[in-house]
């Protein structure tokens, strides 16, 4: 795998605290470019003989030899501290490993997949960026009292874009007690302005048979189980499901 990193300049080379834990987030180092030298330094210790105590003095040498010239080097310059234990926290505050449960060592019964567990639901991506990052915060402006900010326009606007497309999407959290029963006006109409073909509304009906199987679906499973047009189903998803 080294060598398969370092015939790559694009690639990280990653380091794992733990190589036996499928949940370590590994520590990922850079590569950089050098000219340096490769030594190897042998430290020779010589006692005299017959002398005992204080006045015994011994005789050090180092000898050096240069191996090789070294042109790539790794840094790991990274933080370490991004990691997801499959750990349960219980109401008295004891923390359970759930290693032995959610893992798959070997081939298991059905009766595995059964069992009661906690809630456990590791995080899709972690930190976009593994070194830190001067953000310089500074404090607001103060201005003279009875200062007015200017009117603004388009005209003193720098890097104008076009208006944000709405897709009426309903986004929900877990702490939300309820969950919509019915799609937004707006995303109904949508749907209907679009859906000018047989086709489309094949699709639709695809689409409840996988929310009928399953109650949650990711975007790629979608796509991955339905032949349909990203366009159509940008506008199809708001009109059938919600976003957690």
């Amino acid at each position: 795998m080294t060598r398969a990193i370092y015939a790559d300049p694009t690639k990280r080379l990653e380091l794992y605290f733990r190589p036996k834990d499928p949940y370590c987030h590994p520590v990922c180092a850079n590569r950089f470019s050098t000219s340096s030298l490769l030594l190897r330094i042998r430290k020779r210790t010589r006692r005299q003989k017959g002398v005992l105590g204080t006045e015994a003095h011994s005789e050090v040498t180092f000898d050096m030899e240069i191996l090789g010239i070294i042109s790539t080097i790794y840094k790991f310059q990274g933080m370490s501290d991004f990691q997801y234990l499959a750990v349960h926290t219980e109401a008295g505050g004891k923390h359970t490993s759930m290693y032995d449960k959610v893992l798959m060592l070997r081939p298991e019964k059905e009766a595995f997949f059964h069992q009661e567990l906690p809630l456990y639901i590791p995080p899709p991506i972690f930190s976009r960026l593994d070194a830190p990052v001067d953000y310089f915060y500074r404090p607001e402006t103060q201005h003279r009292e009875g200062y007015n900010n200017p009117p603004i326009s388009g005209e003193n606007l720098i890097g104008l874009s076009r208006a944000r497309r709405p897709h009426n999407a309903i986004f929900v959290n877990f702490e939300d007690e309820e969950v919509p029963k019915q799609p937004l006006e707006a995303a109904a109409q949508t749907w209907r302005r679009v859906c000018t073909n047989p086709v489309d509304r094949k699709v639709e009906e695809e689409l409840r048979k996988l929310f009928d199987i399953r109650p949650i679906w990711s975007r790629n499973a979608v796509k991955a189980n339905i032949s349909v047009h990203p366009d159509k189903l940008k506008v199809l998803l708001p009109f059938i499901a919600y976003y957690m």
